[in-house]
């Protein structure tokens, strides 16, 4: 018979025993929470490090994703925990084009590659409409209408609803009591400049006998609602922009510099909001930039009003630009200023008080980088992104991760660049209709024979529409299927 243990030997043993077990019970927890929290032991190094996780997606979902090289269990969408470092992802789909894309992963960090458009390998054109003479046309946001213009010189819309899977044009004449008929011999045209937030509101600018000009807002639902903006107010318009949340309030800048605001529904006109301005911008819906025309020392002045306030305010004095512009916009309820003088953009985070507050503000600086020469301002729809484009580049500054990039687009410009969602750009570049991520990676050629005018997805993303021109004199709108 195996000899008992004594009371004290026993009581060691069950000691070891339940010390044992409490050490492996803590060191499985702490282990379960290092995986949690993404630490890893990193071969490269040899260390134990906290990596960061990664979400992808894509547009068809159903993707394989390879992250460096090696194929992850699942498909989109999915997720991965990694090691911080630089990292490669490939996304790829039977019948549609490899998506790629190289990253850098910090600790702790989450990065969301849910943003792929994957593009099929063979794409057809599908021709929609025909006209014979160039035309112009313009996408709403989110992408519900799109119209075009008969022809420049004739007031005749054909709208599309892009929501419709064969959308078909509906035509809206404008009213010809609304606008100025040219004298006898004398061209016009008519050119659809911006859509009002309730996506029915179309601003159009007329130009007839040659030089003169005047602003239209149309109610593409009830052309009853047209307005002649410049005569029934008796202002001379150099440049309009809606409000970005209240369809029934524009902002005009007059040849003479007035910033002011337009109801529309009372057509009243009111008071001067700044005076000497050379161009508005907006981007946050509650609040308009404006830049100054230079003063007699050449200094111009940036400034902004914001919706509801007694005045507009000054923000800084910049003395002897050649090149300036100015935006604020909003991301996650903070504001920032975006300025570009000369080649060189400079971003601050700011508490922006009302413009009528006496309430000082201050502001952070965020970056200042080099940008295109002669760059424009522009900001996504959620304005995560601030990019600077000019006619054979662009710069974007990501707010949310904190990094720049730049791209040198190829060709000569038949379009300019246009946000096509929160994480694309398109534009026709030597009439190829090229579609480019907001870092400029994943360019990818969707049609050879784009025309002057709009691009825009449909709101599922399963297509996307443009103006082509697949022969001299012929002017067709076209879409092309991005999702078999």
């Amino acid at each position: 018979m195996p000899k008992r243990r004594s009371k004290r030997s026993q009581a060691i043993y069950l000691t070891l025993v339940y010390m044992t077990m409490t050490i492996l019970v803590v060191c499985i927890v702490g282990i379960l929470m290092l995986l949690t929290l993404g630490y890893d032991f990193n071969t490269k190094s040899g260390k134990l490090e906290q990596g960061g996780l990664v979400q992808f997606d894509s547009r068809p979902a159903g993707a394989t994703v390879m992250f460096d090289g090696q194929r992850l269990s699942g498909t989109t969408a999915t997720k991965l925990t990694a090691a911080s470092g630089d990292h490669s992802v490939t996304m790829q789909r039977a019948g549609y084009r490899d998506w790629q894309k190289q990253l850098t992963l910090h600790h702790g960090e989450v990065l969301w590659f849910t943003y792929a458009v994957l593009v099929p390998t063979n794409l057809t054109p599908e021709r929609l409409a025909s006209y014979t003479v160039p035309t112009s046309s313009l996408a709403t946001t989110p992408s519900k209408w799109y119209v075009v213009m008969r022809s420049d010189g004739s007031p005749t819309i054909d709208r599309y609803d892009l929501t419709q899977n064969s959308p078909k044009a509906t035509s809206v004449a404008i009213p010809a009591d609304s606008f100025t008929a040219p004298a006898e011999g004398k061209p016009q045209r008519f050119e659809p400049i911006a859509w009002a937030d309730d996506n029915r509101t179309l601003i159009i600018r007329h130009t007839y006998n040659d030089t003169a000009s005047e602003w239209l807002s149309l109610d593409i639902e009830d052309t009853a609602h047209t307005h002649n903006l410049t005569k029934q107010l008796g202002i001379d318009i150099k440049q309009l922009q809606p409000n970005a949340s209240d369809a029934n309030r524009l902002y005009v800048v007059t040849t003479s510099g007035e910033l002011r605001e337009i109801k529309l529904g009372d057509m009243s006109l009111g008071r001067v909001l700044a005076d000497r301005v050379a161009s508005i911008a907006t981007a946050d819906s509650g609040t308009i930039t404006y830049q100054t025309l230079p003063d007699e020392k050449s200094v111009r002045t940036l400034g902004y009003y914001t919706d509801g306030a007694t005045k507009s305010r000054s923000i800084q004095s910049i003395p002897g630009a050649s090149h300036l512009q100015v935006m604020i916009s909003k991301y996650f309820g903070d504001h920032y200023i975006s300025t570009i003088q000369d080649d060189r953009m400079s971003i601050v985070k700011v508490n922006l008080p009302a413009s009528d507050s006496t309430a000082s503000y201050t502001t952070t600086p965020v970056t200042t980088i080099t940008v295109p020469a002669g760059a424009s301002l522009s900001a996504n729809t959620n304005q995560r992104f601030v990019m600077a484009a000019s006619a054979n580049a662009f710069a974007v500054y990501d707010i949310e991760l904190q990094k720049s990039t730049t791209t040198t687009l190829d060709g000569v410009a038949t379009t300019p660049l246009r946000w096509l969602d929160n994480f694309h750009l398109a534009a026709a570049r030597d009439g190829r209709l090229v579609m480019y991520e907001f870092d400029g990676t994943n360019a990818q050629t969707l049609a050879s024979n784009a025309a002057a005018g709009d691009v825009t997805f449909a709101q599922d993303g399963r297509y996307i529409y443009y103006m082509a021109a697949p022969t001299p004199g012929s002017y067709e709108l076209t879409r092309v299927k991005l999702i078999n």
